[in-house]
């Protein structure tokens, strides 16, 4: 008999896959596109801090409905799902071919929802399911390079989109849904305006050719990772380590590397470290022979090999669980050398900054064990991340000589190259030239300043910070202590380069304290030290500067200020003009004068002890030079 339940609120998620049906598309295709799917799903909820066991779905075969549960925050569906669901997308389309790649519309609707014996069904569900098939959406894909088209209700961009603080209205475009019985108004966007090149997804005809934008001005590093390959390809396990900032163009280099060595037949396995906690251990090395059992099915070790493939399979399981571990690992290094002997594999692991020490550890024992099997692993890491776990495991790998390709930003001539392929509006080379001191080169940057200038013009694109770099750079902030954070909002409105001792006067904090917050923001990227000066900091771009300034609490500055403490500006003007023939020499803090070498000044440091944007990999905190005077900012102009 059938039972009805309350009407219940939900948020509510459709995706279909483009071109499921293709006549090019195989039954194993069409297998190796669902699993790639939900893969791609579950790893952009985690992402996104989504929990997927939270979510209701029901699979449509060529697509899901996802309902997710009234109390949690529709804001992620929108602000940082469909980010991580193109990464995700991009990660499985790199190690698999044309037929098997997949390309995703995504509605997104919110209402009241009916449960029977049945399953859910609503007007709400049904209105979804009609914008999901709108002839607009569809268009938008087709005539896309990128992998992810978001449609949302009219109800779902006024209530949601339109009050976040993170999403960029103007990337919505208003279009006309007539579908069926229902005629409405929705609004679409496009997450990425230019994807890893042109997509030979089925259904993707006509696509436009786009270039590679991220991997102008790496043709040295890629020729390095391909000899570095060659070097794999004859016999001998071959390690290569890219690091950088965020968006300098790790993953975009590896995954360039990736599509050139599938053409020449090798095969591919990318892991992902995934950044929010509560993953499952080893979940990077879960996604790498996941893509590869369909391909290669495990023919002696499919019982060891169960913790990473099957969710239900758990090390405890098997009794004795170092053994079980031990185990495990060994039977991944013998099927991985299965795999490298039908073809040359490449296993790319992203983001190993993340890494938990599972992965690292296993990563560690592969390198041993497949030391003469024809395998390149590719590790992208951030070197300001480099925590002590990570920092052994690279000790431990070194013996292996890693190839170390470490990518910087792009000089002006290429940072033109990129704007001219991104943009179709001419651009003067002064407005180039500025563009390229704001980001630094950062690729990522470029890309989202690009993006600005098409929408707002050039003084947007000058004067404003994407609202997709404000949100990045927010969310790095407030993983710092609430000290730290108050410290750069006060140095983003002293300058981008700013003195120690200024920052001191304007805070009023204790030297300790002080220190202890410029050294958490060195050590996550967000300050350099420059070369040319002592206890002197810069922001490590400008554009992290102009985010922090623009809500940085300007009364609050002035309050933290001591009163006998002239203007910073001042401060600055008093170093440059002091020098040891002035009788009486400034004194912008009315604190006792402390002796040096107390309460956190040390008496000394060796020049070069913590270089430029590097986070130390012992922990310990940096040092900063004996002041000549206790009382008496010194340093660069910090008035700029």
């Amino acid at each position: 008999m059938e039972r009805s339940r309350a009407a219940v609120h939900r948020t509510i998620l459709v995706v279909d896959v483009e071109g499921f049906g293709d006549r090019r598309r195989t039954n194993v295709d069409q297998l190796t596109v669902r699993a790639g799917l939900y893969r791609a799903l579950q790893q952009a909820f985690r992402v996104a801090d989504i929990s997927w066991a939270a979510c209701e779905y029901e699979d449509r075969g060529d697509g899901a409905l996802i309902l997710a549960p009234p109390e949690m925050t529709k804001g992620a569906f929108v602000e940082d799902l469909p980010r991580a669901l193109v990464d995700a997308l991009h990660a499985h389309n790199r190690t698999h071919g044309a037929e098997e790649q997949v390309r995703l519309r995504m509605a997104l609707h919110a209402g009241e929802i009916n449960y029977d014996d049945h399953g859910v069904t609503a007007a709400a569900i049904n209105l979804a399911f009609r914008l999901l098939d709108a002839a607009p959406l569809k268009t938008e894909l087709a005539g896309s390079s990128g992998v992810l088209a978001v449609i949302t209700s009219s109800w779902f961009f006024e209530e949601v989109v339109r009050h976040s603080r993170v999403c960029d209205m103007t990337a919505y475009r208003s279009i006309s849904v007539t579908v069926k019985e229902t005629a409405t108004t929705a609004w679409v966007h496009l997450p990425e305006r230019h994807g890893d090149g042109p997509h030979d997804a089925p259904g993707s005809e006509g696509c436009p050719e786009y270039p590679e934008p991220t991997l102008l001005g790496r043709d040295q590093e890629l020729v390095r990772l391909r000899r570095a390959a060659s070097t794999a390809r004859a016999g001998r396990f071959t390690l290569a380590l890219v690091t950088g900032e965020p968006g300098i163009g790790k993953s975009a280099l590896a995954g360039a590397v990736g599509r050139q060595l599938a053409a020449d037949g090798w095969t591919i396995a990318w892991g992902n470290c995934p950044e929010r906690e509560g993953s499952p251990a080893g979940q990077p090395w879960a996604e790498i022979l996941q893509a590869l059992v369909d391909r290669f099915p495990p023919r002696h070790h499919a019982v060891e090999l169960a913790p990473l493939l099957d969710d239900h399979a758990t090390l405890s399981a098997a009794g004795d669980v170092p053994a079980a571990r031990f185990r495990l690992r060994t039977a991944v290094g013998l099927y991985l050398s299965a795999v490298a002997r039908a073809n040359p594999l490449l296993i790319v692991l992203d983001d190993l900054h993340h890494a938990d020490g599972e992965v690292l550890a296993l990563l560690t024992h592969l390198a041993g064990a497949l030391v003469s099997e024809p395998v390149f692993l590719i590790a992208t890491y951030r070197p300001t991340e480099v925590d002590e776990h990570l920092a052994e495991a690279l000790a431990t790998l070194a013996r292996h000589q890693p190839e170390h390709v470490d990518l910087t930003g792009l000089d002006t001539e290429v940072v033109s190259d990129l704007m001219r392929a991104l943009c179709a509006r001419p651009l003067a080379d002064d407005t180039v030239a500025a563009i390229a001191r704001r980001t630094e080169g950062n690729p990522f940057f470029v890309r989202e300043i690009a993006r600005l200038l098409e929408t707002g013009g050039e003084h947007a694109a000058i004067g404003e910070v994407p609202p997709s770099v404000r949100h990045i750079v927010r969310r790095r902030v407030a993983r710092l202590s609430a000290s730290a954070q108050t410290v750069l909002h006060h140095a983003a409105v002293i300058g981008r380069d700013f003195t120690i001792d200024v920052l001191a006067a304007v805070t009023g904090m204790d030297d300790d304290v002080l220190i202890e917050c410029l050294d958490t923001a060195l050590r996550a990227g967000l300050l350099v030290e420059p070369q040319t000066a002592t206890r002197a900091l810069r922001f490590a771009h400008a554009l992290v500067r102009e985010t922090l300034s623009t809500t940085s609490p300007s009364c609050a500055v002035a309050a933290f200020m001591p009163r006998s403490a002239p203007p910073w500006n001042a401060c600055a003007r008093t170093t440059r003009s002091h020098s040891p023939t002035t009788s009486t020499p400034p004194t912008p803090r009315t604190r006792p004068r402390r002796r040096p070498g107390t309460c956190g000044w040390p008496r000394s440091r060796p020049s070069g002890v913590m270089p430029t944007g590097r986070r130390p990999v012992s922990g310990n905190r940096p040092s900063f030079p004996t002041r000549t005077h206790p009382e008496a900012p010194s340093g660069t102009d910090s008035s700029s």
